[in-house]
Parts: C-alpha cells; structure tokens; sequence
C-alpha cells in the first residue's frame, strides 16, 4: 500500500498543540527575530515553506486525499507562516501598546518583563500598565531567561519575546476548531470558520504584541470550550480545565472574568436541571471554586492590601490628554459612522495627521479590528487597494455574522439548542456590554480598540457556521464562503506584503 504523507492518525493531527509549539521553538531557533525585518535567509526559508505546503495541497488534491481535516491543517499551517512574517517584521516598538522599553524604570509592559527577568516578581509601586496580573510577564522572563542561558545577549533574547505570542495566536485557532467540533458544525464549514479565525487581522497582530492581550484571549477562548464541554460532560477533568482557563486568563489580564457571568448561568442551568446529581455538581462547584477563585482574585487582593488600590483597579488616562473624546455626545458615539469615515479607512488619530480623533464606538470595530490603532497598507497603490477591501468585507461579515447571530437565534429547526448555545449568546452579550460601558467609562480614543474584545471574532464565526449549516439556500453557503475566503486572502496579502 502507498505510503501517504501526513497521515490522518500520524502525531501532527493527533497532538495539534504540541506540533504548533515545536513550530514556534524552531522558528525561534532558524529566523533572527532581532533584525526586525525578512532577512535574506528568511525569505528563502518562508518561501520554501510556503511552496512545500503549496506542493502537498495540490498533491492531495490531485490524489483525491484532500480531506476536510487535511484542509484545516493546511489553513492553520499557512496562517501561521502570515504570522510568523508579521512577528519577524515588527520590533518592540513598532505597532504595540503600552510597552515602553525593557528598562527597570519602564513603566509599561516591558519594563515589567524586565524586573521579573531581573528576579523582581512583585513591583515597589503600582503605576502606568504595573497593575496588570503577572501571568504573562512572568512567562516572557521565563522565556527570556531560557534564551539567555543559551548565551543569547539580552538586547537580543528580548526580540524573541514574541515567539509566546505567536504561539498564543496559533493555539486560539486550535481552541475555535474544537469549539467549533462541539456544536457539530459540517466539517467544510468548520474549516471556513477556523479560517476566518486563523488569518483575522486582530490575531495577526496580536502575534506580535507584548503585552498580555493575546494570552488573555486564549484563556477566554479555552473557557468558552471548556465550559460548552463542562454542561455536556460535567466531569472532574472538565471543572479542573474550566478553572484553570478562568483563574489563568484573570492572572493574565482581569478583563478573562469576562466569561464568569455566562459560566455561572450555565452551572446553574445545570444544576436545576440535574435533580438527581445535585450532591455531585456540588462537590464539582466546590473544586471549581476551589482552583479558580484563588487564581484569579489574589492579585487583587495583592493590590488593596500592599497598594490600597480598589478591586478592579483600571488605570485612568488625564482628560486633558488630546485624545481625551468625552466632550462627544451618546448619539456621536454611536451613530456618528459617515463622519468617521470622512477621512479615511483608518483609526483616526489627530497625531496621525487627521482632524479629529476617532470617536464612534462602531466605526472603531470595524477599523481597528483589521488595522488595529495603525495605518497599515497606507501609501501605496496596491497596499491601499487591499486595505479597502479589508475594510469592506470586514464590515460585510460583522453585519453578516449579526444578521446569522440573529437568524440562529430564532431559529429551531437543523439549528443546536440548548443552554449551550444561550451560554454563547450570554457571553457575547457580556463582552459587548461591558466594552461599551468601558468606552463612556473611559472616553479616551484607545478605549475603543478591538483588541478589548477580540474573542467575539470566535462567537461571530461560530454564529455564522451554525446559521449557514443549517440554511437550506445553496447560494446563502457559497456567498458566505466567498465572502470569508476573498476576506482571509486579502487579510493574508495586506499582512504578508506590510508587515
């Protein structure tokens, strides 16, 4: 029998996690993060990457092997290669937030790392970003430690912080997959959705962050997974899992308790409907307290007792900064969308030679979850062709994915039900929600941006393959399918060619 290459039950479809991981240290180890940019070695390593994965599609192709779940390898696989372009091409301060600079005065993301690099775990005063969990940077000084054990100069090692993140980023595409596997999507609309997810331009850019979004939306997403899991299969291997993912992602950022509100209404569907194992599911509550209360609150206490910071302490920018946009009324903030495009597809930054500073909460999604606070493909002919259609199509999908989120939602027949999909519905809800009250909170220009609420990328795409799978319109299936390809490829281009 003909040997097939990358069989089905062979290690890289059966430990998905792992082979990313591996992907991610090896990439550490062949391409020099350092230079900021490709290096000729670089290239010549990406686009032989890029023609072998080219080569196996088309021979699976050709040998009818193709299969759904060899197609999901190869959109994982390509995204990744997208990713690792973008990590290699932008340095510590080049499209980030709040990092500031590996210093010990640092008063942002960096100079966090580089005091619990230096062996300082707790900071003498809290201010600027020094309110955040540690989770995150703790890792990154492990990380980076490793690195310079190896002789590796910190000046250097520090370039490679971002091998975390990208790892980050890959693994919450494989999150989504087996979110998506749980409310028993087709396959071939699994892998439209995992596409969707996998080249998005908010995990592209979150890639190469260094700060702890990235982290806080893995986490978020595992506990979508895990709680789905949990009310199905409500076990002891599902509590410990789900409480992990809650009480982590609050160490890495508290904006992760953002799925507790919908978790508990979940256990508590549960529970009122399981008269029977009513003893048992509280025994799993207690464990469940148990792991995650402790993970996630003890900063907080940390930070009243030592700092007297209240719980939920939020940095508070000056109004008298020039984004400050609290002088905007409640209809400009909403309903404000033509005059925030009058200047152009991008977030609109006085600073960045634009009039005014953006003020409308929906034309900040729409900008800023493809282009992030920047403006990237601007310049260029071609680049700014591309980054119209990214805009365009993304503005499509959300409408789109609101439309399916609304259609699904009222739907009964060939459509999952349950306090599963409610659970989804609630925490979407939540997210929304408390991002909202976060912008007239704190009516600063950088309060708007995606990457607050990045996880509903996830709910959107899971929304529209549970509409789209159960549609009975042939022409409904492809325009959406057409629609997310001609947005993954133009997402790919943009972020290949600018990076």
């Amino acid at each position: 029998m003909k040997r097939e290459f990358l069989r089905e039950d062979g290690f890289v479809f059966r430990h998905p996690f792992a082979v990313t991981a591996l992907a991610c240290f090896a990439s550490a180890l062949l391409f020099d993060y350092s230079a900021n940019r490709l290096t000729t070695l670089s290239a010549i390593l990406l686009a032989a990457a890029a023609a072998a994965l080219v080569a196996l599609a088309v021979y699976w192709l050709v040998n009818g092997m193709l299969t759904p779940k060899r197609a999901a390898f190869l959109i994982l696989a390509f995204s990744f290669l997208i990713k690792l372009i973008y990590v290699l091409c932008t340095g510590v301060g080049e499209r980030q937030h709040d990092v500031g600079s590996f210093k010990l005065t640092s008063n942002g993301h960096a100079g966090m790392i580089m005091r619990m690099w230096n062996g300082e775990f707790f900071p003498p005063k809290i201010t600027s970003m020094w309110y955040h969990p540690p989770l995150h940077y703790a890792l990154e000084a492990l990380w980076m430690r490793l690195i310079t054990l190896r002789g590796v100069a910190f000046e250097t090692a520090r370039c490679y912080a971002t091998a975390l993140t990208l790892f980050y980023s890959c693994a919450s595409a494989l999150v989504c997959l087996k979110l998506f596997g749980e409310f028993k999507l087709k396959e071939t609309t699994r892998n439209m959705c995992l596409a969707l997810v996998a080249f998005h331009p908010s995990f592209i850019i979150l890639s190469a962050s260094y700060n702890n979004d990235m982290l806080s939306v893995l986490f978020m997403l595992a506990a979508l997974l895990f709680a789905v899991r949990w009310y199905r299969r409500p076990g002891y291997g599902n509590t410990v899992a789900l409480a992990l993912a809650i009480g982590l992602g609050m160490m890495t950022k508290l904006s992760a308790a953002y799925v507790a509100p919908a978790t508990a209404v979940l256990f508590l569907v549960k529970f009122v409907q399981s008269k029977g194992e009513r003893a048992r599911l509280f025994r799993l509550f207690c464990v469940f307290g148990a792991v995650c209360i402790p993970l996630g609150t003890w900063w907080s206490f940390y930070l009243r007792i030592a700092h007297g910071l209240p719980f939920g302490y939020v940095m508070r920018l000056d109004n008298s900064l020039p984004q400050y946009i609290g002088q905007y009324s409640v209809v400009q903030r909403l309903f404000g969308i033509p005059h925030s495009f009058s200047e152009g597809i991008w977030f609109a930054r006085g600073d960045y030679g634009y009039s005014f500073y953006e003020y409308n909460i929906p034309s900040a999604i729409v900008k800023t979850s493809v282009f992030g606070e920047w403006q990237i493909g601007k310049g260029g002919a071609f680049t700014e062709l591309l980054a119209h259609a990214l805009v365009i199509l993304n503005a499509a999908l959300i409408l789109f994915s609101l439309w399916c989120a609304a259609g699904a939602l009222f739907k009964k027949k060939n459509v999952p039900q349950g306090a599963e999909k409610w659970f989804i519905y609630l925490f979407w809800l939540t997210v929304m929600g408390l991002y909202v009250k976060f912008c007239f909170d704190f009516p600063h220009n950088c309060t708007m941006d995606f990457r607050y609420i990045v996880p509903t990328t996830a709910v959107g795409a899971l929304l529209i393959g549970v509409y789209t799978d159960s549609a009975e319109s042939k022409w409904l299936k492809r325009c959406a399918a057409g629609a997310i390809y001609a947005f993954c490829a133009v997402s790919a281009l943009l972020y290949s060619v600018c990076a």
